[in-house]
Formats: C-alpha cells, sequence, structure tokens
C-alpha cells in the first residue's frame, strides 16, 4: 500500500504529507510508545525483561574527549558587555574571532586544560562539544565519527521536549560516536540506564542552533535569567543568549542493533 493510503480524507484533501517516522534496519516503523526500562535484582538496566546492557560499572574506563574537568573554568561574566550591531546584542569587551559560530551565536569561554583534577563525566567542555558536533567528530576519542551508507552513528534518549516520532526528529546535544566508542558507551555510561535510548544511524543531522544562558539587559548591563535554554539558528532570541551546547535535529533516522 502506497504511504498516502495512510493518510485520513481530510489530509489528502488539504494536500499534507504524513510525517516521517524512525526507520527499524530490518524496515518497520519505531512505534510512538518506548516501554519503559526496569531493573533485574542485581540493579542492571532491562527493558520488558529482557537485559539491555552488561552491569554497570563504578568508573569508566575512559574518559571521553568532551567531558569538562573540574580545573577547568568558565570566564567571568564581566567579561560581557553590550555590542550594538545595529541592536543591541551580547559581546565581549574584547572580542576574539572564535567567540561566535558561523551563524552569530555568542560562545562562553571556558579555559582548556583536560586532565587537570577530575572529570565531571555529567558535563561537556564547551568548545570541545563544539568542535564535535560541528565537525562531526567522536565525542569519546575526538576521531571522525562512523558513517556508512544509512548515516552518521548517534546514540540517544528520550527527552521531555522530543517528538511523538522519537528518534525521528528529536534535538540532541550528544556529539556523534565511532563504532568501538559507541559499543563502549553503551557497556559503560550510566546515563543510558536513566531512560530510554535507541542507536541511530542519522542521514540527516541537521544543525539547529544552540543551548545556554539566556541575559537580560538593564541599565546595569547584562543579567542571567535562565539557564540550558534552546534557541534555533535565525531566531531574535540568539541575541541574548551565550551558548554552550551546539544542537543538531536528527532527521532521516534508522534505529539500529549496534552488536550486527
Amino acid at each position: 500500500m502506497p504511504p498516502a493510503a495512510h493518510c485520513s480524507d481530510a489530509a489528502r484533501r488539504r494536500g499534507d504529507r504524513p510525517r516521517p517516522t524512525a526507520r527499524r534496519s530490518n524496515g518497520r516503523p519505531l512505534g510512538h510508545r518506548i516501554p519503559r526500562l526496569g531493573q533485574d535484582r542485581l540493579g542492571r538496566a532491562t527493558r520488558q525483561g529482557r537485559l539491555l546492557m552488561p552491569p554497570l560499572i563504578i568508573r569508566p574506563t575512559v574518559v571521553p574527549f568532551v567531558t569538562a574537568w573540574s580545573g577547568e573554568h568558565l570566564g567571568p561574566e564581566s567579561d560581557l558587555t553590550v555590542q550594538l550591531t545595529p541592536g543591541p546584542r551580547l559581546g565581549y569587551q574584547a572580542p576574539r574571532p572564535t567567540d561566535r559560530d558561523t551563524a552569530g551565536a555568542l560562545w562562553a569561554r571556558m579555559t582548556h586544560s583536560p586532565g587537570t583534577g577530575r572529570p565531571i563525566y555529567d558535563s561537556m567542555h564547551v568548545a570541545r562539544q563544539r568542535i564535535c558536533m560541528y565537525s562531526m567528530k567522536c565525542q569519546i576519542c575526538g576521531n571522525p565519527a562512523s558513517r556508512n551508507k544509512d548515516g552518521w552513528l548517534f546514540i540517544n534518549w528520550r527527552r521531555p521536549w522530543d517528538p511523538p516520532t522519537w528518534p525521528e526528529g528529536s534535538l540532541t546535544e550528544q556529539p556523534p560516536l565511532c563504532e568501538p566508542h559507541a559499543r563502549m558507551s553503551v557497556e559503560q555510561c550510566p546515563h543510558l540506564a536513566r531512560g530510554d535510548y535507541a542507536v541511530l544511524r542519522v542521514q540527516t543531522p541537521r544543525l539547529w542552533g544552540i543551548s545556554g544562558t539566556n541575559y537580560q539587559l538593564t541599565t546595569g548591563g547584562w543579567h542571567a535569567r535562565e539557564s540550558n535554554v534552546m534557541v534555533p539558528y535565525g531566531h531574535v532570541g540568539l541575541n541574548a543568549v551565550l551558548a554552550s551546547r551546539m544542537i543538531r535535529e536528527l532527521r532521516n533516522v534508522t534505529v539500529i542493533d549496534l552488536a550486527k
């Protein structure tokens, strides 16, 4: 049956096209309802009674390239100023060529000293995340990420803001991976045991925008209002956000079995 046969009569009259859904590697569509994770008596993650991964280890054997270290610090807010180009936008008093990306977003500054202190596994270094996401590098080793005829290799877990078609059309701050480190992530990453996730091949990982801290311009200068604000490229709100994560939208997604 052709795809149009799945549309309602009203949709056909409007000329609407059905929204794409993620495809499994065997060609069947991924359902919108994702079974919740559970645990067995040993604390291992399960889905519908089936073991998902080996027992979690206390400490990963590799510190990911994008991981921030306790010895790395964000720049002070006192470095920020108001730029008029022609309207007011967030800027630095002493601008550098790398402060803004090609879309004009202003990025937070962070010292670069990996290996200093202890790794903070639930935090990504601003510049290293940006490099991996923009240049499609593996977030674990920093080398080129895996890509084949089905697309780039990502691991993505469901977030509250994801569309019903998840993982198709989802937004991610997690850079892609190479195959060896994707397998390592499934075995060792504790975050993957906290919610539904999928290993993906993505043909169109479109640059969508950034997330960061939203600032408000007052008579006393810029003052932080809200963190982890997601803003698409081209939006006027980009002028008042200090970016800390680059975001890609995952389109033309295939859910795969990493063991194959």
